[in-house]
Formats: C-alpha cells, sequence, structure tokens
C-alpha cells in the first residue's frame, strides 16, 4: 500500500488521527518506540522495511475470519468522539471494512 502515493497519504492521515486520540487520551505527546517519532515516522519506518507487512485484518479477512476492526478502529474511534476529536479517515475506513465484513463472511 504504501508504493501507492494515494494510500501511503491515506496511511499517513489516519496515523495521524490515531497519534491526536491517544495524546488526548494520555494527556502527553506519545513516546518515541523502537526509534520511531511521530506518525509520519511510523510511516516512513514502514516504507523501508524489505519484507512487506501483512496486516492481521488482512488475514482475517483472507481467512474469512471476523476482523478486529473494533479493537483496532471501533474503539479509539469511540474515545474520538468522547473527547470532541475528528477522525474522519479513521471514520471512513472503518465503515467501509464493517460492509467488506459483512459480504465476507
Amino acid at each position: 500500500m504504501l508504493d501507492n502515493p494515494q494510500c501511503k497519504e491515506l496511511l499517513r492521515n489516519i496515523m495521524r488521527e490515531v497519534y491526536a486520540i491517544g495524546e488526548a487520551a494520555t494527556g502527553k505527546p506519545l513516546p518515541e518506540r523502537m526509534g520511531i517519532s511521530g506518525p509520519d515516522g511510523f510511516i516512513e519506518e514502514t516504507d523501508k522495511r524489505d519484507v512487506a507487512v501483512v496486516p492481521s485484518m488482512l488475514m482475517d479477512y483472507r481467512a474469512r475470519r471476523p476482523m478486529e476492526h473494533d479493537v483496532i478502529l471501533g474503539r479509539p474511534l469511540q474515545v474520538a468522539r468522547q473527547m470532541g476529536i475528528s477522525a474522519p479517515y479513521m471514520e471512513a475506513v472503518y465503515a467501509m471494512l464493517v460492509m467488506v465484513e459483512k459480504t465476507n463472511l
């Protein structure tokens, strides 16, 4: 997905929303982890990998299992709503995943 400029930008925007929600929930900046700082750093480090990352939800989809969208996106979106944080990219992806899952099971 990171080879596609539009997908890369979508993922970058989603990670920015994830970080904004996490920072609002904790009341402080999220710490650097494994040398990765911030949402842009996360995308850039992921892009440098030699081996493609296969997301767990994609593995679930391929195996026709229920996806973890409620835990991965739904719960953070609940927190965002409670805190008044806008997360339109996450909302859109979440809605699409729920729909795709219904047609796949």
